[in-house]
């Protein structure tokens, strides 16, 4: 079977691309032993099954698969040395099922273009699923239908926010975030802009603010704000400066109008109160999973190395007998895994955001117009490591394929960009430019 451009799509090729549109849909299609099943993850196993067998001569062992290795021994030390429980093998086998979609996402995107078009996949499917929660938000401000793609709020004042197929706004807030970052940089740098850029905008950035997730607004403001603050030092166009400053006065008047005309007392989370078990505000409720989890993990020098196992955060982190866990990623890691299954993941993730640096720091020309794929995936990858403080995402299944993607990018732009020819410069490697 051949599409326009005369290539074959295989099987592989439709299961790629079915994961890479619903890894942001995370309703259960069913369960075993308590444990949630979702669609992608079926999808994953079904390639491994059919298509990884012919897939192996194509596998590279690069670092974040190493990394991922490492993680999966220090997990399972932790469950044999400390608590060993059904959750613990639990979050053993969603890192398998990470690493098989790295793995799936590597050798999937060889072929010339496929990269790029499972990008927009990845972005549009993204659109969809932010405009059916905006729909079902819509339809129950106006007390038409109260559908299950949002969550009422536990604050003063009638009000929803968005979930839509996550689990948790908090959840499509990230994934919000994520689609934005694609879309700003998409039309920040490229040569044109229309009016469907703007519309673009405009959806991701109220997914954004009606998710009611405070850390996906402001990690998403900050690496819009760092990835701007570099280009504009490395380039200095006056068109990008010009169109973010239109941005800018777009995202305000996108909130004012969000604000004045929908019953959502999501903005009061937003202005900082934080809800605590049976609707109360606690603003102190992340430090004392902080200092629950420091505590622990100092007990003695197995659990400092190992961590306390998954299962045992629940152990402790209860408030008004209800269980929390850290809404840290990096708290989740290291009580999982201890300090060294933390310093595995730190490592991991730093090194994917130095290879992005040294891409947006290169650049392509004299700007960043042959490099917007990348470049959208760091800020979006930016997103990720900020917004890790106050949401745990070890294992969600749309942020590894969002970094799946941004990996499998970064190493093509770095080839393309050392095979042009770059002369060290300050300890950087920087374009030659005519």
């Amino acid at each position: 079977m051949r599409y326009r451009t005369g290539r074959e799509i295989s099987l592989g090729n439709i299961l790629f691309f079915l994961l890479v549109a619903t890894s942001g849909v995370y309703l259960p299609i069913f369960s075993i032993g308590g444990v949630s099943v979702r669609f992608f993850e079926l999808v994953t196993l079904a390639w491994c099954i059919c298509c990884l067998p012919q897939k192996l001569d194509k596998i590279k062992l690069d670092s974040t698969l190493i990394s991922l290795y490492l993680l999966l021994m220090s997990l399972l030390a932790s469950m044999l040395l400390i608590n060993f429980h059904q959750e613990g093998l639990v979050l053993f086998l969603r890192i398998v099922v990470v690493a098989c979609i790295l793995v799936m996402i590597q050798v999937s995107v060889v072929d010339e273009g496929v990269l790029e078009r499972a990008v927009r996949v990845y972005t549009y499917s993204g659109i969809v699923i932010i405009i059916i929660g905006i729909i079902a938000l819509v339809l129950a401000n106006m007390g038409i239908v109260h559908l299950r793609l949002l969550v009422e709020t536990t604050f003063s004042g009638r009000g929803y926010r968005i979930q839509s197929f996550l689990p948790g706004s908090n959840r499509f807030g990230n994934y919000s975030a994520l689609i934005f970052s694609i879309v700003f940089i998409e039309a920040l740098i490229s040569r044109t802009i229309n009016s469907k850029k703007v519309l673009n905008l405009v959806i991701c950035f109220g997914g954004v603010l009606l998710s009611g997730s405070r850390g996906a607004l402001f990690s998403s403001i900050l690496a819009c704000l760092i990835v701007f603050g570099i280009y504009m030092i490395r380039y200095k166009h006056s068109i990008v400066l010009k169109r973010s400053l239109v941005f800018a006065t777009l995202g305000a008047l996108v909130s004012f109008a969000i604000i004045s005309n929908m019953e959502v007392s999501i903005f009061t989370r937003i202005l900082g109160e934080t809800a605590s078990s049976g609707g109360t505000i606690n603003d102190n409720i992340r430090l004392i999973y902080f200092g629950a989890i420091i505590d622990r993990i100092l007990t003695g020098i197995a659990t400092f190395l190992f961590g306390i196992g998954f299962y045992g955060q629940s152990d402790y982190l209860t408030i008004g007998g209800a269980a929390f866990t850290p809404h840290n990623t990096y708290l989740t890691v290291l009580s999982a895994q201890g300090i060294i299954g933390l310093m595995i993941f730190v490592h991991m993730i730093l090194r994917i955001l130095f290879k992005g640096l040294k891409i947006l720091l290169n650049g392509s020309g004299n700007d960043l117009s042959g490099i917007k794929t990348p470049v959208s995936l760091l800020t979006g990858f930016i997103i990720l490591l900020v917004h890790y403080n106050t949401i745990g995402l070890y294992t969600t299944g749309y942020v590894w394929v969002f970094i799946a993607l941004t990996i499998a990018s970064f190493r093509r732009s770095r080839a393309i960009q050392v095979r042009e020819g770059s002369e060290c410069r300050g300890g950087l490697k920087w374009k030659e430019q005519k």
